[in-house]
């Protein structure tokens, strides 16, 4: 059976966790690590070219890749970037986000990207983004843990050693392919 780990952090059986969701948990202190943006990515490949893949609505002409938990994401992501003529429905989709970053990086069509999870892949030039509306969403990581765990040394360094790590991930977003 699948374990409950809010229960484990109330019970005091885990110190402190990683949460991702809204960032409120009942008798838990939650503090946000990263925001969740979301924003196309591709193959370089996709982007060069006269062809390429230059502005959002040139997305008519690309396979979109879908995630299977997040079969909403392309049309509220063409919907706040303004884009019109494009099905957000028609593509393939994936039961699993990196097997939609997979077929990005082999270059069968554009995925949405949340940044956690693509970012080893645009720093090694695997994935691009290209262009440069990113959306937040609502949801983000939390480090999460009871109110009075804090007080102890080894959490508190713990926190802090993470919150430093989480800072420094979010200098470094993505820029968009040249």
């Amino acid at each position: 059976g699948s374990v409950d780990n809010n229960k484990l952090l109330a019970k005091g059986e885990a110190d402190i966790g990683i949460r991702y969701g809204r960032g409120q948990w009942p008798s838990l202190t939650a503090e946000r690590l990263m925001t969740e943006d979301i924003m196309p990515v591709c193959a370089p490949a996709l982007v060069k070219g006269p062809n390429g893949l230059k502005k959002p609505a040139d997305l008519k002409r690309f396979t979109l890749l879908h995630i299977g938990n997040f079969p909403d994401d392309w049309q509220i992501w063409l919907t706040a970037a303004g884009v019109k003529g494009v099905d957000s429905t028609r593509g393939v989709s994936f039961d699993f986000s990196l097997a939609a970053y997979q077929a990005a990086m082999d270059g069968l069509g554009v995925a949405l990207g949340r940044h956690a999870l693509v970012a080893p892949d645009l720093k090694a030039g695997r994935l691009v983004v290209p262009f440069e509306f990113k959306m937040s969403t609502e949801l983000a990581y939390y480090l999460v843990y009871p109110p009075e765990a804090i007080r102890r040394r080894k959490i508190k360094a713990f926190r802090d050693w993470i919150i430093s790590l989480a800072e420094v991930q979010q200098q470094q977003q993505p820029q968009r392919a040249a």
